[in-house]
């Protein structure tokens, strides 16, 4: 079952960047939004349930960071790519796409 969150997850990412209306990427992007609740909450409690008691505090710190940490990048990158490229922004969740779909691979 969170096998299939997961590839909800990774087929939305990719999807975003083929949207040619407003109304596709609403849905799509609601679509990730579904499977990214769904996810996180389980994902989360889940690797806090197997730190030590004592760690607990900083790991959960440290989860809650890798959001402002992604938003960094998405700047970075959108600095990156946006102008550069003749397909706006698209570009950006089709690199999404490729690093979550290795880590995904790797684990």
């Amino acid at each position: 079952m969170p096998y299939d969150g997961a590839l909800e997850h990774l087929f939305s990412i990719q999807a975003t960047g083929f949207c040619k209306t407003y109304n596709q990427f609403l849905g799509v992007r609601a679509c990730f939004g579904v499977a990214m609740g769904g996810l996180y909450g389980n994902i989360a409690a889940t690797a806090l349930e197997d730190i030590p008691f004592e760690a607990r505090g900083i790991v959960s710190g440290m989860l809650q960071q890798g959001y402002a940490f992604g938003y960094l990048l998405a700047v970075v990158f959108a600095r990156g790519l946006v102008n550069t490229t003749s397909h706006g922004w698209r570009p950006l969740f089709w690199f999404g796409f490729v690093g979550v779909s290795f880590h995904s691979v790797r684990f």
